[in-house]
């Protein structure tokens, strides 16, 4: 049996993941939104190929049993390819309409996408609790340093009360030492 046939327990799989975040979250921006609009493109291709075999439209008869002929469903080619790699945008290009519409293809190409690509939704939501890990674990650090501070400042005003109360307590019995020597 192959070792790579086996599939990994869940943790790993989330290992993994986590893993693939970090590394998208250390490099450049232009570079991981590319890498994620190249996945979402490419799913949704394959969505779509999925969908187009199984569209075929249900037959429709009439009270004798004839079949009522429907009116052939419009198919649009696919789009060509659009520019997916940031190795191929350059920032002294200037923007032109033909980019404009590129873009705004993309967009919505990517929300016609969206809702139906499961692998594309759950990397999204990891991306979304990875954020709020980071969110909250920089709250816990600020809230502990936070509950640190008052606890330190608590413990540095009882030891000057105490400090208070012994210098009192040390005056007072030189006070008293000095009265009954002087009687």
């Amino acid at each position: 049996m192959d070792p790579s046939s086996i599939p990994s327990p869940p943790k790993l799989q989330m290992a993994h993941v986590l893993a693939d975040l970090n590394t998208l979250k250390q490099a450049p921006p232009k570079a991981t939104l590319s890498f994620l609009r190249t996945l979402s493109t490419i799913s949704a291709d394959i969505h779509e190929r999925k969908t187009s075999i199984h569209s075929q439209p249900v037959p429709t008869f009439d009270r004798l049993g004839r079949r009522i002929p429907s009116p052939p469903s419009v198919i649009q080619p696919p789009s060509p390819p659009l520019r997916k790699h940031s190795s191929m945008e350059s920032i002294d290009l200037p923007e032109t309409e033909e980019s404009k519409r590129e873009g705004r293809d993309r967009r919505l190409e990517r929300r016609r996408s969206s809702g139906k690509d499961e692998e594309f939704m759950r990397a999204k939501t990891l991306l979304v609790y990875y954020n709020n890990r980071d969110k909250l674990q920089k709250k816990g650090e600020k809230g502990l340093a936070l509950s640190q501070e008052r606890v330190n400042k608590a413990l540095n005003e009882q030891a000057e009360k105490r400090h208070q109360v012994r210098k009192r307590a040390s005056v007072g019995r030189l006070a008293v030492s000095d009265a009954a020597s002087y009687f």
